[in-house]
C-alpha cells in the first residue's frame, strides 16, 4: 500500500517497505511587469511547508538580487533597459535531506515608466523680466524620445503673454501685466503623458534685464605697452595673460539704475529724494544723486557692501533661496571682462580704440600704445566731455548686446584685491576671493564718465575699500 500526502511544493509517498521518497516543487511566483527604477519582490512559496530549508535563486541575466537564499528577494529595474525586454530568475528548494526541486522560473517585463518632470515649481520675477523655463531635467527612464509643451493655464485679465518657442524643454516666457500666472508643462514618450503645474508670479518691481551668455573660453588680461602704466612686464596690474573658461551666466544689460535701487531704499522707509550728501560723520550717502537727476540713470555712490545688501533684498523679494545657484549677484572679475569683451581680443570691444559716439568718458583725453605684435595704436581725442553720467543705454551695445560696459559709470565686482595674475587666479570663472590684499579692497571695472581713454580698456583693473561710496554696479545669476 502506498499513501501520498501533497502539499503546495512538495510530495511525500510512504510505501509498505517504510522507504520515503519526498518531491519538492518550487514556485518563483507569478511573472511580473514593473517600469525602470521600481523595486520588485520576487514571490517564492514554500506552502508553509517547515520541511523546506534552503531556497536557492539564480539570476538568469546580469542583475544582482538582494539576497540568493530567502524566499523573497528584491531588486531594482534598472534604467535604460528597452520597454518590453524580460528579466529572467530561477529557483530551486531544498529540503534538510538534501532533496532538490526542480528549476521554476519566473519573467519580470520592464514596462512603461511615464516620464518624470523636473522643473521649478514656484517662481517670482520682476515684471517685464524674462523667465527661463526649465525642463531639460526632465527623465524618461525608458530612454524614448520625449516632446515638450508649454502653454499658460492662466493670467491676470488683460494679459497676453505667450510662452515663446512653447515646445522646447527651455522656452522663454515674459510677463505683461502685475500678477500670478500658472503654467503648465506636458511631456509625452509617445504613450504617457505626465504633466506639472509652474506658478509664477509677477511682482511689481522693475526688470532687471538680463541678457544670457553661453560662455566660453578667452584670454584675460592686457600685456600691451602703454606708456605711464605698467602692463608689459608681465607682473603688471593686468598681466600676465591667462586663459579663463566661463560658464554659461546671466549678465545686466544695463548698469543697475537709480530707479531700480530706489525700490530697495523705499523698502527701508528711504524717500530718494531728501537724501542728502553727506551723512553725519561727513561721509557721502548712500546712493546719492550727484546732481544729474536719479530715473534712468546709473546708480552711483554705492558702496561693495551696500551692494550686497541690495542683492540680498532684491533675492529675498523673489523668494531666491541662499543656497539657489541661480540667485541675483555681482559678476566675478573674469565674467566681467568676458561680457564687456564681447567676443573680440582687441583693447576696446569695438576695435583697438573707441570715441565718445561709443562710449561716455573724457573725450579730451587722447591715447597712444602699442600691440603685442610692435603695432603702435593711436587712439585720438574728440573734445566730447559731458561732465556726468548718461542714462542708461545711452550708446550702442556690444556684440553680447551690453551697454556702457566702457564708461559711463565704474562697477564694482565680486573679486577682492590682487595687484597682479601671477598669483594662480582662478580659471573657471569664479570670483577670486582669496588671499586678498588688502583684504577689505573689492575690484572695480569699466572706466566712468571722467575717466580718460585708456581707463576704458577691457583690460582696466581699479580697486577701492569695500565700505567707500563709489561708482555703481550690474548684477550677474549663474545658469
Amino acid at each position: 500500500m502506498t499513501l501520498s500526502l501533497q502539499a503546495c511544493n512538495f510530495e511525500l509517498a510512504i510505501d509498505s517497505a517504510d522507504q520515503t521518497t519526498i518531491t519538492l516543487f518550487a514556485d518563483a511566483g507569478p511573472d511580473q511587469t514593473a517600469p525602470p527604477e521600481s523595486l520588485v519582490t520576487l514571490g517564492g512559496r514554500n506552502g508553509h511547508n517547515s520541511m523546506i530549508q534552503d531556497y536557492q535563486w539564480k539570476s538568469l541575466g546580469s542583475i544582482e538580487l538582494s539576497s540568493y537564499n530567502t524566499a523573497n528577494p528584491t531588486f531594482t529595474i534598472p534604467t535604460g533597459l528597452s520597454r518590453g525586454a524580460k528579466l529572467r530568475f530561477e529557483l530551486v528548494v531544498s529540503d534538510y535531506l538534501n532533496n532538490r526541486s526542480r528549476p521554476s522560473t519566473v519573467a519580470i517585463t520592464v514596462g512603461n515608466a511615464p516620464p518624470t518632470i523636473a522643473t521649478r515649481k514656484n517662481l517670482k520675477i520682476p515684471l517685464g523680466d524674462i523667465i527661463k523655463l526649465d525642463g531639460s531635467a526632465t527623465k524618461d527612464l525608458n530612454n524614448d524620445v520625449m516632446t515638450f509643451s508649454w502653454s499658460v493655464i492662466s493670467a491676470p485679465r488683460g494679459s497676453t503673454a505667450l510662452i515663446t518657442n512653447h515646445i522646447s524643454d527651455k522656452p522663454d516666457f515674459t510677463p505683461d501685466i502685475f500678477g500670478q500666472y500658472v503654467l503648465q508643462l506636458e511631456v509625452s514618450d509617445g504613450i504617457n503623458t505626465s504633466s506639472d503645474i509652474i506658478n509664477v508670479h509677477a511682482n511689481n518691481l522693475e526688470a532687471m534685464n538680463m541678457i544670457a551668455l553661453n560662455g566660453g573660453s578667452f584670454l584675460m588680461g592686457d600685456e600691451t605697452s602703454i606708456p605711464g602704466i605698467k602692463v608689459g612686464s608681465g607682473d603688471g596690474f593686468e598681466a600676465p595673460l591667462h586663459k579663463v573658461d566661463i560658464a554659461p551666466f546671466e549678465i545686466g544689460k544695463f548698469e543697475v539704475t537709480f530707479s531700480q535701487y530706489d525700490q530697495y531704499l523705499r523698502s527701508r522707509s528711504i524717500d530718494p529724494s531728501d537724501i542728502p550728501i553727506h551723512d553725519d560723520k561727513g561721509l557721502v550717502n548712500e546712493a546719492v544723486d550727484p546732481g544729474w537727476g536719479r530715473g534712468n540713470h546709473p546708480v552711483t555712490n554705492v558702496s561693495w557692501e551696500d551692494i550686497q545688501a541690495f542683492i540680498n533684498w532684491l533675492n529675498s523679494e523673489l523668494d531666491i533661496e541662499l543656497d539657489d545657484p541661480n540667485r541675483y549677484r555681482l559678476p566675478s572679475e573674469s565674467e566681467w571682462e568676458y561680457a564687456a569683451r564681447g567676443g573680440t581680443n582687441t583693447t576696446y570691444s569695438f576695435g583697438d580704440c573707441i570715441n565718445t559716439s561709443q562710449a561716455n568718458y573724457y573725450g579730451k583725453s587722447s591715447f597712444e600704445y602699442t600691440k603685442a605684435d610692435g603695432t603702435k595704436i593711436t587712439c585720438s581725442s574728440t573734445d566730447i566731455y559731458h561732465k556726468k553720467a548718461l542714462p542708461v543705454g545711452s550708446y550702442p551695445a556690444n556684440a553680447f548686446g551690453l551697454h556702457d560696459m566702457h564708461g559711463n559709470e565704474s562697477e564694482w565686482v565680486e573679486d577682492c584685491m590682487h595687484r597682479t595674475y601671477s598669483r594662480n587666479p582662478p580659471t573657471d570663472g569664479s570670483a577670486w576671493i582669496s588671499d586678498c590684499y588688502p583684504a577689505d579692497s573689492k575690484m572695480i571695472r569699466g572706466g566712468s564718465w571722467s575717466s580718460n581713454i585708456s581707463e576704458l580698456r577691457s583690460a582696466v583693473r581699479r580697486f577701492q575699500n569695500q565700505s567707500r561710496r563709489q561708482g555703481g554696479f550690474r548684477l550677474a545669476r549663474s545658469l
